[in-house]
This record gives structure tokens, C-alpha cells and sequence, in this order.
């Protein structure tokens, strides 16, 4: 149960990082766009796709065919 925990707590930051490190990119592509806004905006976008991909089509099972096609394709001969 530990590990668990410290799992997840250093999950939630490296994505909080990631987050806030993703809307500083869009503050700097959009010189309008406020460092809180671009990294909500960010947040808002990342969420939907997030809940798309898992709803909306069956992400899990394609990611798993595209990574055992390059495993396939990666694994060396004899």
C-alpha cells in the first residue's frame, strides 16, 4: 500500500509539472494568452482528450497493438 501511494503522489506531480510546463509553451506561442490562462486552457484541452480517448474509442486497445507491432518490428532475428 506504501508504494502505492508514492506511486501515485509522483505521478500527480511529474503531471503537474508537465502541465504547468505545457502552458508556459502556449503563453510563449501566444503573446496574448496569460501564463493562468494558457495552462488552463491547456488543462481543459488535455482533460477532454484524455476523456475522448477513453469514452469515446477504445484508446487502450490500440495503444497496445501499436506497441506490440514495434515490438515485432524492433526484436532482432536470428
Amino acid at each position: 500500500m506504501p508504494l502505492l501511494v508514492a506511486a501515485t503522489a509522483g505521478t500527480v506531480g511529474n503531471a503537474g509539472l508537465m502541465l504547468y510546463s505545457m502552458g508556459l509553451d502556449l503563453d510563449a506561442i501566444l503573446p496574448r494568452a496569460t501564463r493562468a490562462r494558457a495552462t488552463l486552457v491547456v488543462a481543459a484541452v488535455a482533460t477532454a482528450f484524455v476523456f475522448l480517448g477513453h469514452f469515446a474509442s477504445d484508446a487502450q486497445t490500440a495503444m497496445t497493438s501499436f506497441v506490440l507491432l514495434l515490438t515485432a518490428i524492433g526484436t532482432p532475428g536470428r
